[in-house]
């Protein structure tokens, strides 16, 4: 497992762009009481912005090819699985959760097979769908 980079800078994406919160709160490892980083804080302009945003950009999802949009949650499987080793101790560090809870349930496994599981395109109308993930 990667280093938790503390002093990494996170923001928020709205809209496809990457917006640098008014303000970060500290996110504090609950098995140790220590601070381990700090997350963006979303206001609620920046609420307001991220509906807008999926409000103005839901015509145009909703206008792409049903496989093109599997593709991008294909994608977002692939990444959650290359980046896992990264992510793993973040989240057990922000959660408190066990390395095991942390990379089996949190991250990967059932997550990522969600993902793809969501991924293969299928006709609704069909009998012959396949059984969930």
């Amino acid at each position: 497992m990667t280093a938790i980079d503390t002093q990494e800078e996170w923001r928020l994406l709205i809209g496809g762009e990457w917006v640098v919160p008014a303000n970060t709160y500290e996110i504090v490892n609950p098995n140790t009481a220590r601070p381990v980083g700090h997350a963006p804080d979303a206001t609620v302009a920046d609420a307001d912005s991220a509906v807008a945003a999926a409000t103005s950009a839901q015509a145009a999802w909703g206008a792409l090819p049903m496989e093109e949009r599997c593709g991008y949650l294909a994608r977002l499987a692939d990444v959650l699985e290359e980046r896992m080793e990264q992510w793993v101790p973040l989240v057990q560090a922000e959660t408190g959760a066990t390395l095991r809870v942390a990379g089996t349930m949190q991250v990967g496994g059932p997550t990522i097979d969600r993902f793809r599981y969501y991924s293969t395109p299928r006709d609704i109308d069909s009998p012959e769908r396949p059984a969930p993930v």
